[in-house]
């Protein structure tokens, strides 16, 4: 159920406002207006909590993502997490997605972890409007329900991604 309101988050940001730009097939830039041309990403970051999971009493949730200056931004979430981010190519060629789970109550005996973590990034006209150039998305969940011992510790979602060439690329 997350899942697929995850993706359909994803795609509310990414249609009707944000299609790929119309205009010139020419490939030069003389051929473009400048409200077309590619001039950063546009990043939709998205964590959802998984209703009948104790996420919130079993573990502490901190989300890193890069914002429109290209600063990196830390917060702890108790609650479902949206950001749509337009990062223009001069203020920063790289994002980063950061979610961290750690455990808070290792004294109890049953533990669970449900949550999904979504990130869709795409080249970015000046308009606005995007474009499926290299295009990075994850729609990963992290659903786990056991005893202390068998799994309860620290899980890391990390995405790192860069503008380069008028396309967004996922860094290894």
């Amino acid at each position: 159920m997350k899942k697929k309101l995850l993706w359909m988050l994803a795609a509310i940001l990414f249609c009707g406002a944000m299609t790929t730009s119309c205009g010139s097939d020419d490939d030069d830039d003389k051929g473009k207006s400048s409200d077309t041309k590619i001039v950063g990403m546009r990043i939709a970051y998205a964590v959802s909590f998984v209703e009948g999971y104790d996420t919130n009493t079993d573990y502490t949730i901190t989300v890193t993502w890069t914002d429109e200056n290209g600063k990196n931004n830390t917060e702890t979430i108790t609650k479902d997490f949206e950001k749509d981010v337009k990062l223009l190519a001069t203020k920063g060629t790289e994002g980063t997605f950061i979610v961290n789970m750690t455990p808070t109550n290792s004294s109890k005996e049953k533990h669970d972890l449900g949550l999904v973590v979504g990130l869709i990034a795409k080249p970015m006209a000046a308009n606005g409007n995007v474009s499926n150039d290299g295009i990075v998305v994850e729609n990963i969940p992290y659903t786990f329900r056991g005893r202390t011992g068998t799994g309860y510790r620290e899980y890391n979602h990390k995405s790192r991604f860069h503008f380069v060439n008028n396309q967004v690329k996922r860094i290894e």
